[in-house]
């Protein structure tokens, strides 16, 4: 039972967040053009600089963990391989393939990995959760690179451009750089 209560513990406030979010939304406090200001500047600005202050004040010598980033890091690229083999089995369109794999291999790890790990664990305790993301969110949108590539049916001129346009959208992510 124990177990029990600090799960609920742990998980009950990132739903009451997005309890409250719906609630507001619902009765008409904020409209459609502040909540996609407020997702651009949560983006932008609130993450990066959360993910930066963590990576910034944790103690690198003593919080980092080799296994753990290793894990994290083959753990992504298995499920992707994994996906890319199995998905197309069952998706024969390409485009919703691609779109299938990216749905089920990202995680939302910045949004609920972070504030469940300080639920978890507290503020002070979360730098090894944060040193990992470095690692995932960079793996996370080269594998969306390489995935666009794979399922991409048009011709090898537009893929390169398209690759292109992607690698510097993926280069100027608020998060890589916060992590950076």
């Amino acid at each position: 039972m124990e177990n029990l209560i600090f799960s609920f513990n742990v998980v009950a406030p990132v739903f009451l967040v997005v309890a409250l979010g719906y609630l507001i939304r619902r009765i008409g406090l904020v409209d459609d053009k502040f909540v996609n200001t407020a997702i651009k500047f949560n983006f932008n600005v609130g993450l990066s600089t959360l993910i930066f202050k963590n990576i910034y004040t944790s103690k690198l010598g003593e919080v980092f963990n080799p296994g753990l980033v290793a894990y994290a890091f083959f753990s992504i690229v298995g499920c992707v391989v994994l996906l890319c083999l199995i998905i197309p089995i069952f998706v024969k369109n390409k485009q919703k393939a691609s779109a299938m794999i990216h749905t089920i291999y990202r995680s939302n790890f910045v949004l609920l990995g972070l504030p469940l790990a300080v639920n978890m664990f507290g503020q002070a305790n979360v730098a090894p959760v944060t040193l990992l993301m470095p690692i995932a969110i960079p793996t996370y949108n080269f594998f969306a690179v390489v995935i666009l590539s794979i399922f991409d049916e048009k011709s090898t001129e537009n893929r390169k451009t398209k690759m292109k346009n992607t690698l510097i959208t993926i280069a100027k992510n608020p998060l890589i750089l916060g992590s950076l």
